[in-house]
């Protein structure tokens, strides 16, 4: 029984105090986590797959978020694509930002299984962003890739849910484009990077008193 109660908090299922009985732990994305980063550093996915995943939950959460949306919400895209358009040349705090872009339309579409989904998949992201990065040589490459990310927020910020979509849905043709040819064998070794919600939350923590 012990270890069976053990099993489940490892898992997220239910969280034990000292001294008192085990209770339903919140929703969370550890155990999925742990489940996609280990795939994927063994090459049982691949970059591709998790991009394919991406786009299929991502396109209909810009549609949402521009639905939903908050004067917040519209702020803070403008800060990560800002902070994405001055990140060009510096590949690590590039990606960051693109996750929390990410992370805040995940957020804005109202789906909790959206954001448990998109959190559990932050690792595989990471890597799949970083290699879209070093198949884009150019610094107009990374232009264009600042720009569709500014009219995504556009679109969600005019509350232009058809048009959030159809932008998001360009993103990700895009980067399906540049990977079509990637030999996911000769990729070396993610960059280091480390990252919570908690980093996004304080960064984000005076626009959060926003309505």
């Amino acid at each position: 029984m012990r270890e069976a109660f053990r099993s489940l908090e490892v898992a997220g299922i239910i969280e034990k105090g000292n001294g008192r009985a085990p209770n339903v732990g919140p929703l969370n994305s550890s155990f999925l986590t742990r489940l996609l980063v280990h795939a994927l550093s063994t090459k049982q996915i691949s970059v591709k797959q998790v991009l394919a995943l991406r786009s299929s939950v991502e396109v209909s959460a810009a549609e949402q978020a521009a639905k939903r949306r908050s004067r917040s919400d519209i702020l803070r895209l403008r800060e990560a694509t800002a902070g994405m358009r001055q990140s060009i040349k510096k590949p690590e705090a590039f990606v960051l930002h693109d996750l929390d872009f990410h992370d805040l339309i995940n957020r804005a579409s109202g789906n909790p299984l959206v954001e448990l989904i998109c959190e559990a998949m932050h690792g595989c992201m990471q890597e799949s962003m970083r290699v879209g990065l070093l198949r884009r040589r150019s610094q107009r490459d990374m232009l264009k890739v600042v720009e569709i990310h500014e009219a995504i927020a556009d679109a969600i910020a005019q509350g232009d849910a058809a048009a959030a979509r159809m932008s998001m849905n360009k993103h990700f043709e895009d980067t399906q484009k540049v990977l079509a040819h990637l030999d996911e064998s000769k990729v070396h070794a993610p960059l280091q990077m480390k990252r919570t919600r908690a980093d996004l939350h304080r960064r984000s923590g005076a626009l959060s008193k926003l309505p």
